[in-house]
């Protein structure tokens, strides 16, 4: 049976260590990683960035990894969760032209407002008070005609995101290292256990040069 939603779908892909780091330690970036995901991931990371309506990471990511979160098309939205307005013109989804959707709270100034929406295809949307409402967000971007969302981090807004049950679909490549950082930032990082209410069912995996693809549904309890 198919279930209609009342917003985005929301697809989830990224990268992890075996011990399930999405950074190999507390503070470092993760670009660390691309030098050793295989090419055949990156491929289809690509792929589905072309597919879906919109790319989502955290303002956390942004900052550490500055990314430009493009496709094929350079015309892709960008979507980031920035609650207490980190972003600025040093990082490439602010400054460069490709088009970019930051979710604000209410307590963002206006000053940060003025200063985002001074650059070309950046629009600012409060949602929320002190925190942006990930639910009531992602009615008002249903509301503008986006579908899909790719979530590709960080780990803060993976784990905000299944504890309000807003994820339909994961795919995560587990590389061969181990970060060891007990402070490093995993998978789904947050404060209360999501154990055992909240699970994946694996529907598929496969290898790539030694290196563990695993794809799946969300399914809450």
């Amino acid at each position: 049976m198919t279930v209609l939603l009342d917003r985005p779908r929301i697809i989830v892909m990224c990268a992890c260590t075996i011990d399930g780091k999405v950074a190999p330690s507390s503070g470092s970036s993760s670009r660390s990683f691309g030098e050793r995901i295989p090419a055949s991931f990156t491929s289809k990371l690509l792929d589905l960035r072309d597919d879906v309506d919109a790319v989502m990471v955290g303002s956390n990511s942004v900052v550490l990894d500055n990314p430009r979160l493009k496709g094929m098309s350079k015309s892709k939205i960008r979507i980031v969760i920035d609650s207490t307005g980190k972003l600025g013109e040093q990082h490439r989804v602010i400054s460069d032209n490709g088009p970019t959707i930051v979710l604000a709270s209410e307590t963002t100034s206006d000053e940060f407002v003025k200063r985002v929406q001074m650059f070309k295809n950046k629009k600012v949307i409060r949602v929320g008070d002190d925190r942006v409402n990930l639910a009531h967000a992602l009615k008002v971007l249903g509301e503008i005609g986006i579908r899909t969302i790719l979530v590709e981090g960080g780990g803060t807004l993976i784990y905000n995101l299944l504890e309000q049950r807003l994820i339909d679909e994961m795919r995560i490549l587990f590389i061969p290292f181990f970060s060891g950082d007990q402070h490093a930032v995993s998978v789904s990082n947050g404060t209360r256990p999501l154990f055992p209410s909240v699970r994946l069912e694996v529907h598929h995996f496969e290898f790539l040069l030694g290196y563990f693809l695993i794809e799946g549904r969300t399914a809450y309890a």
